[in-house]
């Protein structure tokens, strides 16, 4: 039985590298998860099959982020949801060069970040071809959905900031065995020395020769020094919901994950901020522009490794 380095051993680039199609089962899943897989490699086609939904749905930004994946890796994505009244609890992968079999895994890790990073979990190497078996098993049933179906939306979970709470438990990928107050820290968007940030944070592309609406959200030193684990580690894709409903993919980039980024687009941050703030898209953002909105902060609630609710509402 294997306890140790579970990523390596199940995602390394050996194996990712050389297989054509990765099959998996698995209770719970997160899109930032699916995306890193994705990113990793540039032929990999990834067959998922979400087994719990039933029990516990899926969370909304998990639900558009694996209808985004499906658009934009097109042949390389498939994403099916298991909707039997039994739910199926599996954690199971099996790696494929065409036919070739090349690699099985089993055990209680899910397909999320919590399953191969944050938690404590196990897996045996298995017959892979037993494993393409059961998913073709499970994804054949006349009730397993693809996720763009209408069918798919009926399973779908709201993530509010005052549900947050409520909706953890089903959230957090399986880990029933936890503490379910909601964790949550606000980050500053100001400097810690005061004033404004003139050449970073919201003003990061207020430069010569950069998109002016460039911006990310810079995350103070204090935070990660009173809880190392609240954000992810640098690189590691994971989802942002706004409390309006908008939904970012985001790493913790720059030295000391100091910060917030969507790198596939530095200034899609810059523009939302811009919108909310009522201030013109590349126009440099004030302190006062700040402080005629309400905030000069926003909170972020932890759903999990995978999932974050930002919330830039005025505070009451």
């Amino acid at each position: 039985m294997l306890t140790e380095n579970l990523y390596d051993i199940v995602f390394g680039d050996s194996i990712v590298k050389s297989s054509s199609t990765l099959y998996c089962v698995s209770g719970f899943a997160s899109a930032a998860f699916a995306k890193h897989i994705l990113e990793t490699s540039s032929k990999l086609n990834v067959q998922l099959l979400v087994g719990m939904v039933t029990r516990s749905g899926v969370a909304e930004p998990d639900h558009r982020g694996f209808i985004d994946l499906s658009d934009r890796f097109k042949e390389r994505f498939e994403c099916r949801y298991f909707l039997d009244a039994t739910p199926c609890h599996a954690k199971c992968y099996a790696y494929f060069d065409g036919a070739t079999s090349r690699a099985g895994f089993a055990g209680s890790a899910n397909f999320t970040w919590g399953g191969f990073r944050d938690n404590r979990e196990c897996i045996v190497e298995c017959d892979p071809l037993a494993i393409r078996r059961y998913h073709a098993l499970l994804a054949q049933n006349i009730r397993s959905v693809e996720c763009r179906s209408e069918k798919a939306q009926e399973y779908v979970t709201k993530v509010t900031r005052d549900q947050v709470a409520i909706n953890r438990a089903r959230l957090d990928h399986g880990i029933a065995d936890r503490d379910d107050s909601v964790q949550q820290v606000k980050v500053s968007l100001l400097p810690t020395r005061g004033g404004m940030h003139w050449h970073s944070g919201l003003n990061w592309g207020q430069r010569p020769g950069r998109d002016p609406d460039q911006a990310y959200i810079p995350v103070q030193a204090s935070i990660h020094k009173a809880d190392p684990y609240f954000f992810p580690p640098r690189s590691h894709w994971f989802l942002v919901q706004t409390d309006d409903g908008e939904i970012f993919w985001c790493t913790m980039a720059q030295d000391n994950r100091k910060g917030i980024h969507t790198p596939e687009n530095n200034s899609i941050l810059g523009k939302y901020f811009r919108k909310r703030l009522g201030v013109t898209s590349g126009a440099p953002v004030t302190l006062a522009d700040l402080k005629r909105y309400g905030r000069t902060d926003v909170t972020f609630y932890k759903i999990d490794g995978d999932l974050y609710l930002m919330d830039f509402g005025h505070e009451s």
